[in-house]
């Protein structure tokens, strides 16, 4: 049975000693040199923190149940990735929103299980304005 994860470690190990060979001897393109080093400083994710994805998790079910409250215009994520530090969701909000709301538990339990909470105004012509909830370290090096 092949180890995928093994092979594509020796396979980037490889491509690496080879780049590094090309610098040295001055063969490779600024272009080329400035692609590898922002592919070195990117940010890759090798270990699932699950504590930290539930919480996330529970924030996106938090905020399903505030879209169904009137003024909410629409939600979307920046799903966990192992290519980025942190994730996202955003729910898009009228001016009306909160007018009704009878039960802030949702709102308050999204908050206190973010790491970082954003209200700011929205691009969106409908909503006028923006909240944000991030955790992050769902994937850690």
């Amino acid at each position: 049975m092949i180890d995928f994860t093994t092979y594509k470690r020796e396979q980037d190990a490889a491509e690496a000693a080879y780049d590094a060979e090309r610098a040295k001897r001055g063969e490779m393109t600024p272009e080329e040199f400035d692609a590898i080093a922002a592919k070195a400083e990117a940010f890759h994710g090798e270990h699932l923190n699950k504590g930290n994805l539930d919480r996330y998790e529970r924030i996106r079910e938090n905020m399903y149940k505030l879209m169904e409250f009137e003024g909410a215009i629409k939600a979307s994520e920046e799903k966990p990735s192992q290519d980025r530090e942190h994730a996202n969701i955003h729910l898009y909000l009228s001016d009306v929103y909160g007018t009704q709301v009878k039960n802030l538990f949702p709102f308050i339990e999204a908050i206190s299980l973010a790491d970082e909470f954003t209200i700011s105004t929205s691009d969106d012509p409908q909503a006028a304005i923006q909240l944000s909830w991030t955790v992050y370290d769902i994937y850690e090096k």
